[in-house]
């Protein structure tokens, strides 16, 4: 079974705006899930790593700030990324609320 504290490194800080990637088209109150083989859904407080993530192929896909679903410290937490550097990602158990579509002036 997965366990948040065995990964967990610092707890969410709500005050601080969270970014998911995704190629998929969301809209505003939509609920991105935690998909197999993953056990958490995941989000970033950089914007353009979560545009990194956003790529497949060559299409760059949408950015859209989100906020957990659950602020349960059992559910959502933050450590830094496996992959992509040393910069932090916020896993969340329950999923991410999209709350609204991020605007890029430039493209990548």
């Amino acid at each position: 079974m997965f366990k948040s504290h065995d990964y967990r490194e610092a707890d969410y800080d709500p005050s601080k705006p969270l970014f998911h990637g995704t190629p998929e088209k969301l809209n505003p109150g939509d609920v991105i899930t935690p998909r197999e083989p993953f056990k958490a859904a995941y989000a970033t407080r950089n914007k353009d790593a979560a545009r990194k993530f956003s790529v497949r192929s060559d299409k760059v896909g949408q950015v859209y700030q989100v906020e957990p679903v659950s602020t349960n410290p059992e559910h959502v937490w933050e450590q830094n990324m496996k992959y992509g550097g040393p910069m932090r990602e916020v896993l969340s158990l329950k999923g991410y609320k999209v709350l609204n579509e991020v605007q890029f002036k430039e493209h990548l």
